[in-house]
């Protein structure tokens, strides 16, 4: 029994955050060619194993904080407008994967991210998953490519998709790169690497998720109780960085850089009337107009490109109200809990995804957001970060009993106490 307990120990502590990883971002690469012999679907496979796994853990570690009913109270909101939704074609699919795939997602982080070896997991596998990515990109079919102008992006996916997953790994590197107990060498490779990805996300030329990570990391900079003592430098550091990102990106041949410069008129106009009509639908449908509505009520495109309006047509006031004040909260206490380079990093994508999806994506679409949310309420805030430790010091009084017990210490592994050394191993 010690020896299954052992097993799902590692499963929890190392599969099932780079899991989660890959479930956030296989919709960016499973539409490649490369992956066109897989017979199901990459997304479900992703989603049934981090199930699996969110059960495994459940069972191995014990249930995880009462905050996790934060993430079912509000699906259970978004179960109003399944009322009112079409049973049948892309309403139908939409409210499937609300109530699947992105539940998952959401729920996922009260297990799989509860310790601070499974955050770092997740994030440098994130990371992983973005260098991929981004080379993997330079290597694309010209035919597929020319569809997209002189600009960077996968086969099978877009340039949005790209610039999404290549900036969050620059974003992780970058705050990663800045702490301060970090050994030279490995700093200057994980600056390396954040330039690497910072200039592969400009030559997509996708605005939002290129303003969204220098928003994110200097958010976190200015606001982290982890960069206090040396913000000044951190800050100093980052605007070095972004000036050298522009610098390299107006050496590559890629126009991806001018169209973030200068913009899309079509594309701005668009989203200004979608916000326009948005709001309107929205005082005309208080409780929602079902999930999928938007374009059989609003306007011709599938979702208004901001997930705060597609909630608020969608979902309704109530499910709008809930989803801004526990964006404002998780957003405060992100600023609070960020003490450690795991925890700022987490901080940032956050930031990051928050202002991905306030310009692009749905509410499905948006995987990072709901993954970096709940796992921020996961991290445990100042003076409560030894709380799991607690089990060891009540041990060292009580050994009898600790023998016979044992609690999870902060890697996600299990402590043991020997009564006649009365010490603590793995």
């Amino acid at each position: 029994m010690g020896v299954v307990n052992q097993d799902l120990g590692r499963l929890s502590g190392i599969a099932g955050p780079a899991l989660l990883a890959l479930l956030v971002c296989v919709g960016t690469f499973k539409g490649n060619p490369a992956f066109g012999w897989v017979p199901i679907d990459l997304t479900a496979l992703t989603a049934i194993v981090v199930a699996a796994v969110f059960v495994a853990t459940r069972v191995n570690l014990g249930p995880a904080t009462g905050r996790v009913a934060m993430p079912i109270g509000l699906w259970a909101m978004f179960l109003v407008p399944v009322a009112w939704t079409p049973m049948s074609g892309p309403p139908a699919v939409k409210s499937i994967l609300l109530f699947t795939v992105t539940l998952a997602l959401a729920v996922a982080p009260f297990q799989s991210l509860r310790y601070e070896r499974q955050r770092r997991v997740f994030l440098f596998s994130m990371a992983g998953i973005a260098m991929a990515t981004a080379i993997a990109a330079l290597f694309v079919d010209p035919t597929y490519a020319k569809e997209y102008g002189n600009r960077l992006v996968l086969e099978g996916s877009s340039t949005i998709g790209t610039g999404r997953v290549a900036m969050a790994g620059a974003v992780i590197m970058a705050l990663y790169a800045f702490q301060n107990n970090c050994k030279t060498p490995f700093r200057l490779a994980l600056a390396a690497a954040a330039l690497l990805l910072s200039v592969l996300g400009v030559m997509t030329g996708s605005r939002g998720p290129v303003l969204a990570a220098a928003v994110a990391c200097s958010a976190v900079v200015i606001c982290s109780p982890y960069y206090k003592r040396y913000r000044g430098r951190a800050l100093v550091a980052a605007m070095i960085m972004a000036a050298f990102v522009g610098w390299l990106a107006t050496r590559s041949q890629s126009d991806g850089l001018a169209r973030i410069l200068a913009g899309s008129e079509t594309s701005d106009g668009a989203r200004m009337q979608m916000v326009q009509e948005s709001l309107a639908s929205m005082m005309n449908h208080p409780f929602g107009a079902g999930w999928g509505s938007f374009p059989r009520i609003v306007s011709d495109y599938d979702y208004p490109h901001n997930l705060i309006l597609e909630i608020g047509v969608e979902a309704g006031w109530f499910a709008l109200i809930i989803i801004i004040a526990l964006i404002a909260l998780t957003t405060v206490r992100g600023a609070i809990a960020s003490t450690s380079p795991s925890s700022s990093a987490l901080y940032g994508l956050y930031i990051f995804s928050v202002i991905n999806a306030m310009v692009s994506e749905s509410v499905n679409g948006n995987r990072l957001f709901w993954v970096a949310m709940f796992a921020l309420w996961v991290v445990p805030l100042p003076g409560r970060q030894r709380g799991s430790s607690q089990a060891a010091i009540v041990g060292r009084e009580q050994p009898r009993l600790v023998a016979k017990t044992s609690a999870p210490d902060n890697d996600g592994s299990r402590l043991r106490l020997t009564p006649d050394t009365q010490s603590c191993r793995e």
